[in-house]
């Protein structure tokens, strides 16, 4: 009970920031007194610090807390096909240092945890930390993974990737808890708990990358699906004639609206291999053959989108990816798409975004669900009896 309390009032602090203690004890219905015993307790723990007096109308000021930013560290790490995002997160859910740069991941798991490891420690160090402030590290990779988030399966563009236990392989590494989770569902719930869906419920996320990634929060959490398996947008069917996708099939959106096709029907029609920072460079240049390709590959994206708004109902949906982030071609496209395909009343009620942190969307998140596995989920394992 006493934990329980202790957790009850620090998610009031994370939900309220700055309180006295009376506000406390009105907010969450416990007594004065229990507030008062376990606020000290937590501050002298470290998890929450004084932050001065409040303002009174007479009589003694009250003594106002907060969380302590600097209690706990998280880390949280998107391991992209030619990228690795990383971020480090303090106690209060800010990103505190950040990396953002390109790796070839599919030379395997081995690989990347050695790269990981130097580029943790670096970040670490720059600020003053070590891995004993750390308490847990996040983790988003392309799906599909397994079940009990242990294992990556078989990402279609990763195949040196094929069941691989990542989640224990980082845990042997690192000797922190670490969580392992689909790179769309973390880029949905950072977007959910930090960015353009902040506050929101119900949100779709949509990641255009090499291939084309889905992640989904129903009523405030991450929902993943019987198997782990919910989201793979990607390989919905657009065209039982279409091109084949990497996944073995064919016409999948996978294989008409992400970056990977559009590279392969530029280069059907103008005879040269471009890559995402060539493409980028022509739709800024108003080339009409590359803005041709790119509008129509946003709207086989914006019709699967519409279709999945009709049977889910989100309040948002947001689109991630740098085809996104750094020209509206693509983008206006699939808005347009999207809206043309939701029915009745539901298209006036949705909003359509881009992603508000960009390409740390999944790093983001990958690094809050470390902490709520940690500290909330888990029952508060970082505070003492």
């Amino acid at each position: 009970m006493k934990n329980a309390n202790k957790l009850t009032i620090l998610k009031t602090f994370y939900s309220e920031n700055v309180m006295t203690k009376p506000e406390v004890a009105r907010v969450t219905g416990l007594t004065f007194a229990t507030v008062s015993t376990l606020i000290d307790e937590l501050e002298e723990e470290g998890v929450l610090s004084n932050h001065g007096y409040a303002d009174s109308k007479g009589g003694r000021k009250p003594l106002q807390y907060g969380v302590n930013a600097s209690a706990f560290y998280f880390v949280g790490i998107d391991v992209q096909v030619e990228n690795i995002v990383i971020v480090v997160m303090n106690f209060k859910g800010e990103v505190v240092k950040s990396y953002n740069d390109s790796f070839d991941t599919t030379t395997g798991p081995h690989d990347t945890i050695a790269q990981l490891r130097h580029r943790i420690d670096e970040m670490l160090s720059s600020l003053g930390k070590t891995y004993e402030d750390v308490y847990g590290i996040g983790v988003a990779t392309p799906g599909p993974i397994s079940a009990d988030r242990s294992s990556i399966i078989s990402p279609p563009n990763m195949p040196s990737w094929r069941n691989v236990p990542f989640q224990s392989m980082m845990e042997r590494e690192f000797r922190i808890p670490c969580y392992l989770e689909k790179d769309a569902n973390a880029a949905a719930y950072g977007e959910v708990q930090y960015g353009a869906g902040k506050g929101l419920q119900n949100l779709i996320y949509i990641v255009v990358d090499v291939g084309i990634g889905g992640g989904l929060v129903v009523d405030g959490q991450v929902y993943r699906g019987a198997r782990n398996g919910a989201g793979e947008i990607g390989h919905i069917l657009m065209d039982i004639d279409g091109p084949e996708c990497r996944c073995g099939k064919t016409g999948c959106l996978e294989a008409m609206a992400s970056i990977g096709a559009i590279e392969v029907e530029l280069e059907k029609k103008l005879g040269e291999r471009m890559n995402i920072d060539k493409i980028l460079q022509e739709t800024k240049a108003e080339n009409l053959v590359v803005k041709d390709v790119v509008s129509r590959s946003g709207k086989y994206l914006g019709f699967a989108i519409g279709s999945i708004c009709n049977v889910l109902n989100p309040e948002m949906v947001v689109i991630g990816g740098r085809f996104v982030s750094e020209d509206d071609t693509y983008y206006k496209a699939v808005q347009s798409a999207t809206r043309s395909q939701v029915l009745g009343d539901f298209v006036n009620h949705l909003q359509i975004e881009s992603a508000a942190l960009g390409q740390f969307s999944a790093a983001v998140g990958a690094a809050s669900l470390a902490f709520h596995d940690t500290v909330f989920d888990k029952g508060g394992m970082f505070i003492e009896g």
